[in-house]
């Protein structure tokens, strides 16, 4: 009777062989798993690094537009014109401000109970500031003459198509009514003449 043991050992390598695929398919899982959790770490990680670049973006421009105001309408040239005064006017005063020293807080009692060294750095910090304000101010200024610049040149470039335009509408017209008229057309510029017969 050799069957049994035949039986018997065939049941044990299917086991085996079952046994050894499902501790590779667990193994399998388990890297797939943390393939899966290391790409969502790092796609987790550079999406915030996104938003933290674009919220520093947004502030930069905020900030920016905050010391610029509202633009004027693009329409109106005296408006134009007298905002950017307007705004100059500002600008200077607020420079002004900034250079008048008795415009700036007496944080003298706050610095009474600080070190030498603690002092001069506060000092040095103010300092930054201040002059990140000015630096800002003049970037808002420049900005804002590009822009008064560049649409002064689209306006003139506007009349000149428009000023040409009509210059080729009305020799047309001349044009038009000298051919109903049947004569002839002399071109002053290139000696050049057309003759209209019936």
């Amino acid at each position: 009777m050799s069957i049994a043991p035949k039986s018997s050992d065939s049941r044990e390598s299917l086991n085996s062989k079952a046994e050894s695929e499902t501790s590779s398919t667990t193994e399998k899982d388990l890297k797939k798993k943390r393939r899966r959790r290391a790409n969502k770490r790092r796609r987790d990680e550079s999406d915030e690094m996104k938003k933290e670049d674009q919220q520093g973006t947004k502030l930069r421009r905020s900030l920016r537009l905050n010391s610029r105001g509202a633009m004027a309408p693009k329409n109106s040239n005296s408006f134009l014109m007298k905002d950017a005064e307007e705004r100059s006017t500002t600008s200077d005063q607020n420079f002004q401000m900034l250079s008048d020293e008795s415009m700036i807080p007496d944080f003298s009692n706050d610095l009474s109970d600080l070190t030498s060294h603690e002092v001069s750095d506060y000092e040095e910090e103010c300092k930054k500031w201040k002059q990140e304000v000015e630096e800002e101010e003049a970037h808002a200024k420049k900005d804002l003459e590009r822009e008064l610049l560049d649409r002064e040149i689209k306006r003139t470039k506007d009349m000149s198509r428009i000023e040409l335009v009509r210059e080729l509408v009305q020799m047309t017209l001349k044009y038009q009514r000298m051919v109903d008229d049947g004569g002839r057309i002399n071109h002053s510029q290139t000696n050049a003449s057309i003759q209209i017969s019936d």
